[in-house]
């Protein structure tokens, strides 16, 4: 009976420290998109050209497009970020040992139909993962949902 005991208090213990944990992960995350936001609004305050913004746009599934003046730190994940949370499309990614991987932009998720998340940049399917590449003024990034050739 005592160690029942023990090991329904330790079940507790964990239990309270995981809700502790994925509460502060969601705040923090809130919070941080909640930045990103407001520097990028606060930046787009002044007179904006077309190769000042950078340009997020969304295809197959819902569509979204969305443009906005960069920071300096900005990678395209926190552009694509932005841009979902603004128009209020779902965004779901998984963090790999290579880096983030989209896997679901609104309704349609990697797999679905045979199709999966491809990131282009000015045009072109990018060379490095989307968490790595800093966005520049002028960038129009891309994420179309294709299908593989087999």
């Amino acid at each position: 009976m005592k160690r029942n005991s023990v090991i329904l208090f330790i079940a507790v213990v964990f239990g309270a420290l995981a809700t502790i944990l994925i509460t502060s992960y969601s705040s923090a995350t809130k919070q941080y998109i909640a930045s990103l936001q407001n520097r990028t609004q606060s930046s787009v305050a002044g007179a904006v050209t077309l190769r000042d913004t950078v340009s997020v746009r969304v295809t197959g599934g819902e569509e979204l497009s969305y443009t906005f003046r960069p920071e300096e730190s900005l990678t395209a994940l926190d552009a694509l970020r932005l841009a979902a949370t603004d128009s209020g499309v779902v965004l779901e990614t998984k963090e790999y040992d290579f880096g983030v991987l989209v896997e679901k932009i609104g309704s349609l998720a990697n797999g679905t139909a045979d199709g999966y998340w491809i990131f282009y940049v000015n045009g072109e399917q990018a060379a490095v993962g989307v968490g790595q590449y800093t966005v520049r003024s002028g960038d129009r990034i891309e994420f179309v949902f294709e299908k593989l050739d087999n």
